[in-house]
């Protein structure tokens, strides 16, 4: 997972800023610069003022997301047709299929609710998640994905695969998942 503080001094308010106000929280920032945290909104009501801040964006505005949340393909099984996935049996394959078990799971923060209704970025394209995501890992269908393979990196959010999507899906909103990333989740902070 990576982090990225973005700082900009914007040229214009938004249209009728007060309404977004009750969103948000904007305060001094130790070094006197003015912080919008928790929404991208924030930095768009400070208008010609010095801004940092962590956004969660879908681009509309030119910014690029600041974290990404990324697992890597920690083994490959390939399973018959009518094979049940993962606890539960929630998933039985159609066909032949090559699985990948992602280290990530919900003691990690990938929210249960999440079990088969999505898809994470992995190299080739995009990788159903398949059966009931573990406390540890979950399962992915790499059968399209034959770049794919053991130790490739795979983005559960991030630039490549869309936070708000996702919180959709889990039936939330994309902070609570930004949020729920465990202390156990390595930190890698760039500029």
């Amino acid at each position: 997972m990576s982090l990225t503080r973005f700082a900009l001094k914007l040229a214009a308010p938004i249209p009728n800023p007060e309404s977004f106000r009750r969103y948000l929280f904007i305060g001094p920032h130790p070094d006197d610069i003015e912080i919008g945290a928790g929404a991208t909104v924030a930095a768009l009501t400070a208008a010609g003022k010095h801004v940092s801040f962590l956004i969660c964006t879908d681009g509309r505005f030119g910014l690029e997301p600041c974290m990404r949340l990324v697992t890597t393909v920690s083994t490959i099984k390939y399973y018959e047709p009518g094979t049940a996935v993962s606890y539960g049996r929630h998933f039985i394959t159609e066909r032949r299929t090559r699985m990948g078990v992602l280290a990530i799971g919900y003691a990690d923060g990938l929210p249960r609710l999440l079990s088969g209704k999505c898809s994470f970025a992995a190299r080739g394209g995009f990788a159903p998640q398949r059966g009931s995501i573990c406390m540890d890992m979950c399962m992915v269908d790499l059968t399209e994905l034959p770049a794919a393979g053991v130790g490739s990196e795979v983005e559960i959010f991030g630039p490549a695969n869309d936070l708000c999507a996702l919180a959709k899906a889990a039936q939330t909103i994309p902070y609570e998942l930004l949020c729920a990333v465990s202390k156990r989740v390595p930190r890698v902070y760039s500029e």
